[in-house]
């Protein structure tokens, strides 16, 4: 059984958007719910009001995180633009033969050091590469089929 291919990231992105947008409509009819339940009389409206309050809060939650999902999906969509700026330090600096300031500069979004010995260090591109590798690695599955 030949192993199993990773989804694309607009693949995922795109059920993730999905799967959003189907809990969105089931916050939209709870909300029908809860006011016809008040209208019958089947809670108080304070019970209702709160209920209706917090569905709002939910939907307003999701339509954020649909909002940078469809963002995510439309710069991902857009392929990798040759004039990225994390393409352009990466090429300044390819091949680096030695740590310099202008490379911690370019590259390097900060360092901590923590009491322990311990070092975290966080790249300026972090998420931009995580892309770019995603986006080569959909293009070279599409090629080999």
């Amino acid at each position: 059984m030949p192993p199993l291919l990773e989804k694309s990231q607009s693949t995922r992105l795109n059920d993730l958007i999905a799967a959003r947008e189907k809990e969105l409509a089931k916050i939209t009819r709870y909300r029908q719910g809860i006011y016809e339940d008040w209208k019958d009389g089947e809670i108080s409206q304070s019970d209702y009001r709160q209920m209706r309050d917090d569905y709002n809060r939910q939907e307003a939650a999701i339509q954020m995180v649909l909002e940078n999902l469809k963002t995510e999906r439309d710069e991902t969509a857009n392929g990798i633009d040759l004039e990225n700026p994390f393409l352009t330090a990466f090429r300044k600096h390819e091949n680096i033969g030695e740590l310099t300031r202008e490379v911690l500069i370019d590259l390097v979004d900060h360092i901590k050091v923590f009491g322990n010995g311990d070092i975290s260090v966080r790249f300026k591109f972090s998420d931009e590469y995580r892309r770019i590798a995603e986006y080569i690695e959909a293009n070279e599955l599409k090629a080999a089929i």
